[in-house]
Order: structure tokens, then C-alpha cells, then sequence
């Protein structure tokens, strides 16, 4: 019998209008949801597209509704019973880099459509 790994993309885009952010988090609980799905690795958020991080930052604000720092509690979480925690960092597209960053994005003239000045949004 071959032995498939099992990875998990923890998608985790959450919006600034949901309140309480991990605040229901259980190491165990979700040490015992990993073992259970015999999960090997799960990709944590670092950084969403709406701009947040889920652990304190220098350069990006954490969730505006977040407490403590979610990402590395999971990560602490998953190494302790082995299971690999390569983190996720949405780029380039960013709600809240936008909002603090507007030089980024360009409107065209004639379209008035918004774009990305070095990304072409149709390719």
C-alpha cells in the first residue's frame, strides 16, 4: 500500500468586519483536528488579500479584530506533534495596501478602470 501525504491550505481571507478573530482557538483542539486528518503539513496565513496579518507586524497591520498572535500559536501548535506549518503572504493584491498605499494602483483615463501599475489585470 502507498502512502499519500496529506497537505491542507488553510484558507483563511477574513474580512475586517468580522469581530472576535481566533478568539476561540484551542492548541489542543486543533492539534487533535490535525491528528485526526493525519494531516503532514498545513499552510498557515501570514497575510490575507484584504491586507491583515494574523500575527503582529512592522510593515502590514494585524486583523483589526485579532488579539494575539494566531499564526504563530498555530505554528507552535502543528511543530509540537510534527506536522509541517508553511505559511501563506497574499501579494501584490491588497485591499488594505491599497487603502495606505493609492501611488499603487493607476485609473485608466478612458476606461476609468483601476489598475495595477505593474501587473497587467487582463493576462
Amino acid at each position: 500500500m502507498s502512502f499519500t501525504p496529506r497537505r491542507v491550505h488553510l484558507d483563511f481571507h477574513t474580512s475586517p468586519l468580522i469581530g472576535q478573530i481566533g478568539s476561540k482557538f484551542n492548541k489542543k483542539d486543533f492539534q487533535q483536528k490535525l491528528i485526526d486528518s493525519k494531516v503532514q503539513s498545513i499552510t498557515l496565513f501570514a497575510k490575507c488579500h484584504h491586507g491583515h496579518t494574523y500575527y503582529p507586524s512592522n510593515v502590514s497591520d494585524i486583523h483589526p479584530n485579532l488579539n494575539f498572535d494566531l499564526l504563530a500559536a498555530q505554528i507552535e501548535a502543528a511543530h509540537e506533534i510534527g506536522v509541517k506549518a508553511p505559511i501563506y503572504i497574499s501579494l501584490g493584491w491588497s485591499y488594505a495596501d491599497f487603502k495606505k498605499h493609492k501611488n499603487w494602483l493607476a485609473h485608466d483615463f478612458y476606461t476609468k478602470k483601476v489598475r495595477n501599475n505593474r501587473f497587467d489585470v487582463n493576462a
